[in-house]
């Protein structure tokens, strides 16, 4: 994707690599056509990408919690990425790279020093479309709450940011594990206000699944397809049954409900909000309800593909830093 706002050229894939097997099963004409990358963490090595849920196993299972961000799982997930950032040719280092974590997660000091650590350094990085690996090394890492990412992409894009430097402002993220929410005096946090829960796009997606059938809920192409039928308003076929896009959508709704409620605890008394923000790949699900919890109040979206507002903001604060 074009980002025409912040003048990027973006890419998503899921946040799911998928063990190598020892045989694939694919023709090489079919793999040829896939579009993944292998990376080797350890010995271990996982496909990561856009295909990289094509390439898993039936027994894979997507992984959406706090130990994530520690796993080896993580680690191939940031090699991909860095590998599909496409350096030019002879261009073999990153001077300044932005990470964003889940609020509740970069709280963790421990945590963030040691994963900032982690991700510093030389690495060997396959070459997409190649078979070949290139290294590249990456000088210096920040870590912010990824939230931050989204308020500094909006305010941006709305050519207000320096009204919003003076503004409180509530910032809420709905990713696929989390739904997180920040409190800001400006482009401070108020750490009181600021959390998130397991509230996510997969929460809402396994409530679906569950009453669909045993262990649905634990299948990510069951929940990609229940995630697809819900976005693009299509209907959704499981076990060769076609299913009543309108129940599962008060399902998705009812879940999320739950989330929102804790979200409007947590952040206490609203009355002093100037701004209300709302991004990322799974905003689409807590539109109608966010909309109705604050009744009257502009919810300020992205213009462009709201998965990728966290990525201009995070991008913009590493510039800042250059």
């Amino acid at each position: 994707m074009i980002d025409d706002v912040h003048g990027l050229r973006a890419l998503s894939f899921p946040s799911f690599p998928s063990p190598v097997a020892s045989n694939t099963g694919f023709a090489t004409d079919v793999m040829d056509r896939l579009h993944f990358v292998t990376v080797d963490i350890d010995g271990a090595r996982y496909n990561v990408g856009p295909d990289a849920m094509t390439l898993a196993s039936g027994r894979a299972v997507r992984t959406a919690t706090d130990l994530f961000f520690s796993s080896p799982q993580y680690q191939a997930l940031y090699l991909g990425a860095i590998a599909y950032m496409d350096l030019p040719k002879g261009q073999s280092t990153i001077h300044q790279m932005s990470l964003g974590l889940p609020t509740t997660v970069w709280a963790n000091e421990t945590l963030r020093s040691q994963l900032k650590e982690r991700m510093r350094g030389t690495f060997e990085v396959p070459v997409p479309d190649s078979g070949e690996t290139r290294r590249i090394t990456v000088e210096e890492v920040s870590i912010y709450p990824q939230v931050l990412g989204l308020l500094v992409s909006i305010s941006s894009q709305d050519g207000d940011m320096d009204v919003v430097a003076k503004q409180n402002n509530l910032v809420i993220d709905v990713g696929f594990g989390t739904l997180l929410w920040m409190v800001t005096k400006g482009f401070k946090q108020q750490m009181g206000r600021t959390s998130g829960t397991q509230g996510g796009v997969s929460s809402m997606l396994k409530a679906v699944a569950r009453s669909l059938g045993n262990g649905l809920q634990n299948d990510p192409r069951t929940l990609e397809r229940i995630d697809d039928a819900l976005r693009l308003d299509q209907p959704l076929q499981v076990d060769g049954q076609t299913i009543d896009l309108a129940r599962c959508r008060a399902q998705a709704d009812a879940q999320a409900l739950t989330h929102v409620q804790e979200l409007i605890e947590s952040i206490g008394n609203t009355n002093d909000l100037d701004n209300i923000f709302l991004g990322g790949g799974g905003m689409h699900l807590y539109e109608r309800i966010l909309q109705d919890t604050f009744k009257g109040r502009v919810i300020r979206r992205p213009v462009t593909e709201p998965q990728f507002a966290n990525l201009n903001g995070l991008q913009d604060l590493a510039e800042q830093r250059l």
